[in-house]
């Protein structure tokens, strides 16, 4: 007769997997910038995991990044688009046992945002210089782009002095006043890779009684 029995791995045990949430690298991207957010898998449950950079030279990208906390970070300004990074990265447990890995990563081809919206569609008459009107978000393909806003002039910039961008928050530059109907203004966002999107704005304006 066989008795079967489980066998328990010997403790403790290395880990052996380094995840990263985002492999994708926006064009564009400079130094800082967060790529992703770095998970280690650990045979020991409750074991603890410090993931670090591993054998820059061997894998010589290695120097082009950095690990803050949990997040791999750019240590300098993004390739052009289509390259690929080769980086090392190893992760230690609580015992001092280590595994090492090779992950990619890739810049993405320069796509420009494609939409932008304001979480507002009216704006009180009475409201004081410097009230928030709204706030600016972009539709862009690029995965981890960002995006910086300002007012332009062209079509449908008739009524941009009246307002003023701060980061994403559209604000008023001055009291409007009697005004009434609708104000119409012309917003540009542009993406770290210098495309941009101009999108015109029309706001109702509702008086103090509203």
């Amino acid at each position: 007769a066989y008795i079967l029995r489980e066998l328990t791995p010997p403790t403790p045990q290395p880990p052996n997997d380094i995840l990263l949430s985002n492999a994708l690298i926006a064009p564009g991207a400079g130094s800082g910038a967060v790529l992703g957010t770095l998970s280690a898998l650990d045979p020991n449950s409750g074991d603890t995991v410090v993931i670090s950079l591993g054998d820059a030279a061997a894998f010589p990208d290695t120097a082009l990044f950095q690990v803050t906390g949990h997040e791999l970070r750019l240590a300098g300004p993004a390739g052009p688009s289509g390259r690929t990074y080769q980086v090392r990265l190893r992760a230690t447990d609580s015992t001092s046992l280590m595994y090492e890995e090779t992950i990619a990563l890739v810049v993405q081809p320069a796509l420009g945002p494609t939409a932008l919206a304001l979480s507002a569609t009216t704006v009180q008459a009475t409201a004081p210089a410097g009230a928030v009107v709204g706030t600016l978000a972009s539709e862009d393909t690029t995965v981890g782009d960002a995006h910086t806003y300002a007012l332009v002039p062209g079509d449908g910039a008739t009524d941009n002095a009246r307002f003023l961008v701060q980061g994403a928050e559209l604000r008023l530059a001055a009291p409007l006043g009697p005004t009434g109907g609708t104000l119409s203004l012309r917003v540009r966002t542009t993406d770290l890779a210098g495309l941009s999107f101009d999108q015109v704005i029309v706001l109702a304006v509702l008086d103090g009684a509203v």
